[in-house]
């Protein structure tokens, strides 16, 4: 759905956990904040934007996305299109992120 996508995957078992979808258009996001911080260690995080998913995030989810080894989230702009697979508990920036910009602001890259 709209906003951020979320797949936490059990590293031990290379199984999908759980999914969710967070509306970030219209959502701080306070609510992934909470899921993301009582995740054990060592879990694997795919997250997606889809549509739009910028426009309400916050500083707080962004932070807590960097925790997993974005350095792309703070540049997150409208109708971008983003990738990570971040690490819960990484002490190093994720090798396996991506991010396309809209080319005008109004269409999807």
């Amino acid at each position: 759905g709209r906003g951020i996508n979320l797949v936490v995957i059990n590293s031990e078992r290379a199984t999908a956990g759980s999914v969710h979808n967070f509306d970030t258009y219209q959502n701080p996001g306070t609510d992934m904040v909470d899921i993301l911080k009582n995740l054990n260690d060592d879990r694997l995080v795919v997250m997606v934007a889809q549509d739009e998913a910028s426009a309400a995030l916050g500083a707080e989810a962004k932070l807590t996305i960097e925790q997993l080894g974005s350095t792309l989230i703070h540049d997150l702009g409208w109708r971008n299109s983003w990738v990570l697979i971040g690490q819960v508990g990484i002490t190093s920036i994720s090798p396996y992120e991506a991010m396309k910009s809209s080319l005008d602001g109004t269409a999807w890259p």
